[in-house]
């Protein structure tokens, strides 16, 4: 976007002629402007005393309460910072309003000194480019402090700077409205190829011409026919190690098969129908029985010890192996939990109900390390973890962990018993195959707009803070030399008190 800005011949980093600068003190010292703190209004509060106006908070904006609260009720245009939504500025010119929940506001009570909307604009501008603990709760007396040298322009060009960057972030904000519909229909459009995934859609063409080599059926047939077989020569594997012998007799083998535990199936009466050559299956029936929560890891952050996973090493593209803690176990216990390629690991509890049951497939770690009591790992048999990644993100498991969760002090848990009978839908091996490319495909288009929007989004942030950049140095707009030098203003403010239209 081309500002068109007025270079005006001045040194860098000083004001233009007929500017001042002034504080937050300042301002308040000669009546311009009055700072205070809004009312924290409790749930409490609202039910006991309901009225008509909206109560305002600045991280929400409008949470749909409405109150009456006396000196906390504005009916004039405010400047509202919050603490909790990272200190961002926000103003409010059309509704009467109750403000709650907010660090504090700014109340133009000289608006021939200045407007809310330079106000606005400018202190947004100040707070871009200043670092600013809003842990301290933005009180007004630190707020003097960070808001010390405010550029002041002259009135009228005042007036001419915010309409000027009003016009131009109406322009940007038209493009960020654009980007954030193109989001909203990419998130649109990575739920519907998972779904169209998970119900064959998404290969229905592929089917018409490719006969699979094993259907469904029969490959989950097979699969609990070896997993059987592998329970067995691993149970029998511990009798030689003890020094037993195997059965021998028809009644000591069926006693001896008798301890397998059957995985269990899920009812496919009570699930939507299948693609022909598919068929459900369980995480319960794909998964043997090296699975499991990991270990405590509220170790250390340096070493020595074992590495160990932290919770928040599970991200979108896998395990960010640089999150961890370094915890002291056995060398047996290490192996034992450690992570292992071609693995599903499973968040069982997240403060956030979107990432509780998020899943990784683990690929070879740097080195032996373990992972955290926070995460359920999962052996699938074969290949079909892979199938399990992809679908993952899917209604048919989203739904199914979201409908099972449950909140303990503000966090959301599942419990591998809870995951082991979910269903799974199950395609022949090789449409397996074909589905995760076609999902693979499509996902990275998918990222690749993302990308590009996030690279939108960025411009438009710079090219605001652009915008204020030169509105508060003087070059947004040309400087008259007609108006009344900001300084004089300043002088003169306390005798005169004609009113002005507010920029």
């Amino acid at each position: 976007m081309d500002l068109e800005l007025d270079e005006a011949q001045y040194a860098a980093g000083e004001l233009p002629p007929g500017w001042a600068t002034v504080g937050i003190r300042d301002l308040e010292n000669i009546g311009a402007l009055e700072l205070g703190r809004g009312k924290i209004i409790s749930q409490k509060d609202l039910d006991a005393a309901p009225g008509s106006y909206p109560v305002y908070s600045s991280a929400r904006k409008n949470d749909g309460k409405f109150g009456d609260y006396g000196n906390y009720l504005f009916d004039e245009e405010l400047v509202t910072w919050s603490v909790d939504g990272g200190g961002n500025l926000f103003h409010r010119r059309k509704h009467k309003f109750s403000i709650t929940n907010v660090g504090g506001y700014a109340r133009i009570k000289r608006p021939e000194v200045l407007g809310y909307r330079y106000l606005f604009h400018g202190l947004t501008f100040i707070h871009s480019q200043v670092k600013f603990d809003w842990v301290q709760k933005a009180h007004p007396s630190v707020l003097r402090n960070v808001y010390d040298s405010i550029p002041l322009a002259p009135l009228a060009e005042q007036r001419r700077i915010v309409d000027r960057i009003d016009e131009l972030f109406s322009r940007i904000e038209a493009g960020e409205r654009a980007i954030a519909a193109a989001r909203v229909d990419l998130k649109r459009y990575r739920k519907a190829v998972l779904k169209a995934a998970v119900t064959g859609a998404l290969t229905e063409d592929w089917r018409a011409s490719h006969k699979p080599r094993e259907t469904g059926e029969a490959l989950l047939a097979r699969i609990l026919k070896e997993r059987r077989a592998a329970w067995e020569a691993a149970e029998l594997a511990k009798l030689k190690a003890k020094g037993k012998s195997a059965p021998k007799t028809e009644a000591e083998k069926t006693k001896f098969r008798n301890r397998y535990n059957e995985p269990g199936a899920p009812n496919a009466n009570e699930l939507m129908e299948l693609p022909e050559g598919w068929i459900w299956t369980s995480i319960d029936q794909l998964c043997p029985d090296d699975t499991g929560n990991g270990i405590s890891v509220a170790g250390s952050l340096d070493p020595p010890g074992v590495p160990a996973l932290r919770l928040d090493a599970i991200t979108d593209n896998g395990f960010d192996y640089s999150k961890r803690r370094y915890i002291d176990i056995s060398a047996e216990k290490a192996k034992a939990m450690a992570v292992r390629e071609g693995h599903l690991y499973v968040s069982r509890a997240n403060g956030s109900k979107v990432l509780m049951g998020r899943a990784i497939l683990a690929k070879e770690p740097p080195e032996l390390i373990v992972y955290p009591d926070t995460i359920i790992r999962f052996g699938i048999i074969e290949n079909h973890a892979v199938w399990l990644n992809a679908i993952w993100p899917s209604f048919v498991v989203r739904n199914y962990l979201e409908d099972r969760a449950k909140t303990s002090a503000g966090i959301w848990k599942i419990a591998q018993s809870d995951i082991k009978p979910m269903p799974i839908p199950l395609p022949p091996a090789d449409e397996q195959a074909e589905i995760v490319s076609r999902i693979e495909e499509a996902l990275s288009r998918a990222d690749a707009a993302e990308a590009t929007l996030d690279a939108q989004t960025r411009a438009a942030r710079a090219l605001k803070q652009s915008i204020l950049k030169a509105a508060f140095s003087g070059h947004l707009v040309p400087q008259d030399p007609n108006d009344e030098p900001a300084s004089e203003l300043l002088t003169r403010v306390n005798s005169d008190a004609s009113p002005a239209q507010t920029p």
